[in-house]
């Protein structure tokens, strides 16, 4: 982690902080006293002012230096994260069913089809059986019937076929908000399922 990197600054010899004039050696120099104290040049300034600013900048040059390595780290933990929530089973988009075996689930009746579209297309031609769950609008309610539905049981949504939104944004919610956990697309929709001579119902049925 970030915290177990550590910068090691740089050893600096005495002799860069004195000024010019002053005598180093590698004993503690004596100020006019003779006591040990900080290093005199011949006019009397002091270097410790110096050596801490040259202490500051080292430091802040090694604050510099990981911030790349920073940014790697917190980079590395947000797709760690977002790894995580896929492989906890994010959001994701509608698995979809062909006609034919949507067709194969009507006649076994193992599948509760659930119409997306406005209440009256609905009325106007449906998949027999089918429950009009309106994806949008007013009608958007949940039908008392499919409500009592046990939550495994497999629900197949369509709408007005390929390019329609509706199935789909209807079988998220009937997933995510009401807790269903079979749920498939049929992207043909009804005008796939009309023409493949199926069985029909409504008003206005050919």
């Amino acid at each position: 982690m970030l915290l177990n990197r550590t910068a090691t600054l740089p050893q600096v010899p005495d002799a860069v902080f004195a000024p010019r004039g002053s005598r180093v050696s590698g004993h503690a120099p004596t100020d006019s006293s003779g006591e040990h104290g900080a290093i005199r040049s011949s006019d009397g300034s002091n270097s410790v002012g110096r050596r801490a600013l040259c202490q500051r900048v080292c430091l802040a040059v090694a604050a510099l230096a990981l911030v790349p390595t920073a940014a790697g780290v917190v980079a590395h933990v947000v797709l760690s994260q977002g790894a995580a929530v896929a492989a906890a089973g994010g959001p994701q988009e509608p698995e979809a069913i062909s006609l034919a075996d949507a067709k194969a689930e009507y006649d076994r009746s193992t599948a509760v089809f659930v119409d997306a579209r406005p209440e009256w297309l609905f009325a106007t031609g449906h998949v027999p059986g089918a429950l009009s769950v309106a994806a949008e609008g007013p009608g958007g309610g949940i039908p008392v019937t499919l409500d009592s539905l046990p939550r495994s049981r497999r629900l197949i949504a369509y709408c007005s076929g390929d390019g329609c939104p509706s199935s789909h944004i209807l079988a998220r919610r009937l997933k995510e908000q009401i807790g269903f956990t079979d749920v498939l697309v049929l992207e043909a929709g009804w005008p796939g399922w009309q023409e493949a001579g199926y069985p029909v119902a409504g008003t206005q049925v050919r």
